[in-house]
């Protein structure tokens, strides 16, 4: 059987912990608002490139999302969606996979996350295009 001693101090330390998981979530609006007021600037600090390249980054993926979402509107043949919808899940994949090696260039380094992140820009931006040439072959039809 459980002694007083040891049921007062499991209720403290589930008091302890239960007030600490609300402190957690109190500082995790204002740290939010932090990282939303850093500027992009390609020559600064590494947190200052980084929000840069993830800047570009989030930029290029609105339009090869966009891109896709045309060129799937534009396909009227049921087999042909079901196989760029299949190509794009493994270019994803491919992406994703080789960036990650491109960037163990610099593995456990500051500059990995950096690298990582311009990979996928650069091979997003990429992809973009080939779908973009898909769109425009349809359109001369």
């Amino acid at each position: 059987m459980l002694n007083k001693l040891t049921v007062i101090s499991l209720g403290l330390i589930l008091a302890v912990l239960g007030t600490s998981s609300l402190t957690f979530n109190s500082l995790a609006a204002p740290v939010t608002q932090i990282s939303q007021t850093i500027e992009c600037r390609e020559d600064g600090s590494m947190i200052e490139m980084k929000k840069c390249a993830q800047d570009k980054y989030s930029k290029i993926d609105r339009q090869l999302n966009q891109t896709y979402q045309t060129l799937m509107a534009k396909l009227d043949d049921n087999q042909r969606k079901q196989r760029l919808i299949s190509a794009q899940r493994s270019w994803i994949q491919f992406r994703d996979k080789s960036c990650n090696y491109e960037a163990s260039e610099a593995l456990g380094g500051s500059l990995e996350g950096l690298l990582l992140t311009n990979c996928l820009t650069r091979v997003t931006d990429q992809r973009t295009s080939e779908l973009k040439e898909y769109v425009s072959r349809l359109n001369e039809r």
